[in-house]
């Protein structure tokens, strides 16, 4: 017991580490909404700083191609080292700040987490090349003397920095309360206009949070040297424990952040004193403390996360678009003549840098599919190239297993792993996703591939044999054979052509569905949970196919061949070139580390792989900064601008609606007046008893209504009254007590994807259409029904088929003929409404329902748009229609019910609510006789 609790005292050290990083973290997300994945590198380059003016007396600048250096003295004292690297961490703060993230204030979350990726990777270069990668040793800045506490020794400097780290959080925790200052940075992260109006600038407050996170980070890190010891890249990868700390506090909670790092540091601690113990696995000798981490990670972010994310939660828009150009045959085999050209004009050191380029490649599309298309952000892709290379030496050495079935069967077990490392992106999104797969990563990389006792020390990968041919790399002193570079050119051809298939495909629609709208896909019946394992299977099995290639390049693998940092490189090359295209990834390969442009430039200016790793991170951020389509994007554009002043200057697609008729709809134009109403079916949709309550309000109170086919149904109130509350409760976006049912199926327990795959369709008040996509194809989206199998074929060759028929008939139908290659962004609102309409019909739905379609039309198109919504129910589809136009719910529906504060005052035909004195005094604004209308109050819609 003793032992334990000395164990644990001691952990206390590494703890306040993982405490102020964490709470850095903390201080600069509550301000600006960033998760600083550098912030352990920053607290890195103070240690470095701190430990250089100690031992030399210069003070190390963090610039390149000038002068780095400035001599202070001979040796500089402990207080005023500290001192001073403490502000230079400060200074690279605010640098970061002004020449990176100012600019991103508005970027999705994908450029964000990226240029904060490429912050890490730069800032992680330049102390390797400023101080060398050998580990040092720090002077002590604290009392290293031992103190008894209860007859336990316990070192002294442990206990100075977990008093420093809770004083910190005590402090911030009270500046943040009470100051003006404070309180405004917590408000600027929410809604930077109010604070605006309130005369603060929110590039000053953002200013005031980077240079107090660093501060603090500066701080504990200088402090912490000489426990820590100084190796930048471990250094570096401080930051997932302090994610994990950050993240039990929610990102905003200074308190639990702080007891969060403590504890993590005592637990592991505690772990690295059992597992010297005889009963411990030896599996778990090594790395088990890592795990930890991740373990909390996704523990937390489960508990908090969602299915799908709320209206104010969505962040799909302002990715990098997604090309889908057709195949061109002769395009594709003349960049593949032209790949056999370079293989064979190469040779040796220069042919190495071709093949790994092609590799890289292979992995970079991987990223196309999973970020690109998907977009979901991972730095866990090297981990799996890493899994399937272990297992490809196992299976070829230990099994026995040739080419190609061991790397096959290497990539399927990359598969399974992506999928289950996957699992936490059916909750979690964006910057968080980011934060689980490099913890995933970490863990991986330490509790495993650096773990002798499951991988072992030699992990020697034979060289592939096919029919007899010898396809190895090597062969006596020629190191890059010509048969396996033109093996890896067939690999990377057949994943360009099976990425570019799913782009123009069904399943690619879908992915970029998902990507740019979660809650609007489930809407239209697509299974976002499948969708999202799905695009992460076909990811990590390129990965997979890619760690296979890299082990037969190598020959024999090691847990350096794919580490963490490397992965993070990855995800930065892979944007850098264009991380949602073919192309792209072309480029990205190309500049890969140990590229064919690595060896190039090495060769011209001998360049190291950190100078070189230094300079793709800062073009990374300028990339994330100025040009977020990456090299490949920003060619295509400049090539599309030079044909269009060529031709000069034709419509493009996207401004078809300043030319586009109005609403026709071909089956009900001629029609003045609705046609007669039709007789009557079977109920299709039954509601009874509905409620919903958020936070203890009623929005829907105990409603219940019945839909029969070929009725339209409308629900009217005033703004508050429940009408989108209580389409969301149908459609299975909000949950809610009570009963409904569909044809007879009871809907209750249903996700909002089956309710509409079930027939139950809607469109939404404010439209929520696929950005990404073309009018044409968000009608497809809603038409198709894909398969598992029908998948599979799509990266072979995607198909037409009925769901392009319904789409013809629908953009004729409504009008939109004209407009159907354009993307939703370049409509008049009337027109997005339209689309609306026009999305939600695709489905062939039973029940539709419409929460304001006619807002922003033009009268002559609501008009029109009402004889469509008579002729849909016509052919039996039953209609709720929720809308403002009170004129016109009275002309067209056949049943009217009125909400007022959630429930219904009212039901019945027109005729009746026109005169109803309940609606004339709640809704309509009339004078009535007898008691008074309740009082209105603030509620929720």
């Amino acid at each position: 017991m003793t032992e334990l609790l000395t164990f644990a005292l001691v952990g206390l050290g590494m703890g306040a580490v993982y405490a102020g990083l964490g709470l850095g973290l903390v201080v600069t997300f509550k301000a600006t909404g960033v998760i600083n994945f550098a912030a352990a590198a920053m607290g890195a380059w103070g240690a470095y700083t701190y430990a250089e003016l100690r031992s030399t007396g210069d003070l190390v600048l963090p610039v390149v191609f000038v002068p780095d250096r400035v001599h202070l003295t001979d040796r500089v004292a402990a207080a005023p080292a500290a001192a001073i690297a403490t502000a230079a961490v400060v200074v690279l703060g605010l640098a970061i700040h002004l020449l990176v993230f100012r600019s991103l204030r508005g970027a999705p979350a994908l450029a964000k987490v990226v240029a904060s990726a490429g912050v890490m990777l730069a800032i992680q270069s330049l102390i390797a090349l400023r101080f060398g990668v050998a580990e040092r040793v720090a002077a002590p800045v604290l009392p290293r003397r031992s103190i008894a506490i209860g007859g336990i020794a316990v070192p002294e400097d442990r206990l100075w920095l977990a008093a420093t780290a809770i004083g910190i959080s005590v402090v911030t925790a009270l500046w943040f309360r009470h100051s003006i200052t404070g309180l405004a940075m917590r408000a600027a992260a929410e809604n930077e206009l109010f604070v605006a109006l309130a005369r603060f600038s929110a590039h000053r407050l953002a200013a005031v949070a980077w240079a107090l996170s660093s501060a603090v980070v500066g701080v504990i890190s200088v402090l912490a040297a000489p426990v820590v010891g100084l190796n930048a890249a471990d250094n570096t990868l401080l930051i997932v424990p302090a994610l994990a700390c950050a993240l039990a506090g929610r990102l905003t909670a200074v308190g639990w952040t702080v007891a969060a790092g403590l504890a993590l540091g005592a637990v592991n601690s505690e772990i690295t004193y059992l597992s010297g113990r005889s009963w411990w696995p030896s599996w778990a000798a090594n790395g088990a403390g890592y795990a930890l981490p991740l373990f909390g990670i996704v523990a937390m972010l489960a508990l908090l996360g969602k299915s799908l994310p709320t209206r104010e939660k969505l962040d799909g828009a302002g990715l990098p678009a997604v090309p889908r150009p057709r195949f061109k045959p002769g395009y594709a085999a003349l960049m593949s003549a032209a790949g056999v050209v370079l293989l064979l004009v190469t040779a040796d050191r220069i042919r190495f840098g071709v093949i790994t380029s092609m590799i890289f490649a292979v992995m970079a599309l991987s990223f196309v599919v999973l970020t690109g298309l998907l977009g979901q952000v991972s730095f866990a892709q090297a981990v799996l190239a890493g899994a399937a290379g272990f297992v490809l030496s196992r299976l070829a050495v230990s099994a026995g297993l040739g080419f190609p079935v061991a790397p096959l069967l290497a990539a399927c077990a990359a598969t399974g792993l992506g999928v289950l490392a996957g699992i936490p992106a059916l909750r979690i999104r964006g910057a968080q996703l980011a934060v689980v797969t490099l913890a995933a990563a970490v863990a991986i990389e330490q509790l495993v591939f650096r773990n002798a006792g499951l991988v072992g020390v030699m992990n020697l990968v034979p060289a592939p044999h096919l029919l007899g041919l010898d396809l190895g790399v090597r062969s006596g002193t020629d190191t890059a054979r010509l048969p396996f570079g033109l093996l890896c050119l067939a690999v990377l051809v057949l994943a360009a052509a099976g990425v570019g298939n799913l782009t123009r495909s069904a399943t690619g629609r879908r992915f970029l569905a998902v990507r740019s709208n979660e809650r609007a896909s489930a809407a239209i019946g697509i299974d976002v949970a499948r969708t999202k394992l799905l695009g992460i299977a076909f990811s990590s099995f390129l990965a997979g196919i890619s760690g296979c290639l890299l082990g037969y390049s190598k020959g024999s693998l090691s847990a350096e061949s794919f580490s963490t940092l490397l992965g993070v490189s990855l995800l930065l090359f892979a944007y850098l070139g264009g991380i949602t295209s073919v192309g792209g990834a072309l480029v990205a390969g190309t500049f890969a580390p140990l590229g064919i442009a690595f060896v190039v430039a090495d060769g011209i200016v001998g360049t190291s792989s950190n100078g070189y790793q230094l300079f793709a991170a800062v073009a990374l951020i300028a990339t994330a900064v100025f040009n977020p389509e990456g090299i490949a994007g920003k060619t295509r554009q400049d090539l599309a601008a030079l044909r269009r002043r060529l031709r000069a200057g034709p419509r493009h697609a996207d401004t078809a609606d300043a030319a586009a008729p109005a609403l026709t709809p071909k089956s009900a134009a001629a029609a003045e007046t609705p046609p007669p109403l039709p007789v009557r079916g079977e109920s299709i949709l039954s509601v009874e008893h509905l409620t919903v309550r958020y936070a203890g309000v009623t929005a829907v109170d105990d409603v219940s209504l019945t839909i029969r086919s070929g009725q339209i149904v409308g629900l009217i109130g005033a703004n508050g009254a429940g009408k989108t509350s209580f389409i969301d409760a149908l459609s299975g976006f909000t949950p809610c007590t009570g009963g409904i049912v569909l044809d007879g199926a009871d809907l209750d327990a249903q996700p909002p994807h089956r309710r509409a795959r079930s027939g139950l369709a809607r469109t939404w008040q404010t439209m929520e259409l696929f950005s990404d996509l073309t009018v044409r194809e968000n009608l497809l989206l809603a038409a198709e029904r894909p398969t598992p199998v029908s998948a599979l074929a799509d990266i072979v060759h995607p198909a037409r088929g009925h769901a392009d028929r319904t789409s013809d008939a629908l953009l004729d139908l409504l009008g939109l003929r004209a407009v159907a290659d354009a993307h939703p962004a370049a409509l008049s609102l009337g027109r997005r409404k339209l689309v609306n309409v026009a999305r939600a019909l695709a489905a062939e739905p039973r029940m539709l329902l419409l929460d304001e379609p006619a807002s922003g039309l033009s009268a002559a198109d609501t008009r029109a748009l009402g004889r469509v919504l008579r002729t849909l129910a016509d052919q039996s589809i039953g209609i709720l229609l929720v809308e403002h136009d009170i004129a016109w719910i009275l002309e067209i529906c056949d049943v009217v019910h009125v909400l007022d504060f959630g429930r219904v005052i009212a039901a019945g035909p027109p005729a009746d609510i026109r005169t109803d004195t309940a609606v004339l005094s709640a809704y309509l604004g009339a004078r009535v006789t007898g008691d008074s209308p309740p009082q209105r109050e603030e509620h929720l819609r």
